[in-house]
Order: C-alpha cells, then structure tokens, then sequence
C-alpha cells in the first residue's frame, strides 16, 4: 500500500509539472522555442563489425531555457536559430 507522504509527493509533483507547462506556454506558445546548440559530441557505436558514428546534440531555448538533446540517427527533430 502507497503511504500517505508518498501519494502527496507525487501530487505535488504533478502540479509543479503542470506549472512549469504552463509557464513554458505563457513564455515560448505553442512549442515555438528558439533553440540554441550549447553541446554536440559525436558517438561511436558498434554495428556487427563496423563502427556507426552519430552526432547528439545538446539544445537550451533562448527564452524560457528550457534544455533538450536530440541526435542524428535519423534526423535532427529540433531546429536550431541561427
């Protein structure tokens, strides 16, 4: 059985996630963000005897900093300003 202390935390998680969507909303609407590339590291990866090498990025939006990491396996899915 959950405790009482651990279904309040949970709670409140949920409406500091909730906040901090709505914030994210209020400063950068509908998912416009102006991404900026702050990190970018290549990665070897090892394939059935050859090496495959991808490129994961590190993205912080210039309004509301919000931080995401996407790689190039197929595509990158976050445009980036230039």
């Amino acid at each position: 059985m959950i405790s009482k202390r651990k279904q309040e935390y949970e709670l409140n998680l949920i409406k500091l996630q909730n906040r901090i969507n709505q914030l994210e909303e209020i400063i950068c609407p509908c998912n416009h963000h102006e991404y900026i590339e702050i990190d970018s590291n290549s990665v070897p990866e090892f394939c059935g005897g050859y090496v495959d090498c991808y490129t994961v990025r590190t993205l912080q939006c210039k309004k509301c900093k919000k931080i995401v990491r996407d790689d190039d396996r197929i595509e990158f899915k976050y445009e980036v300003m230039k």
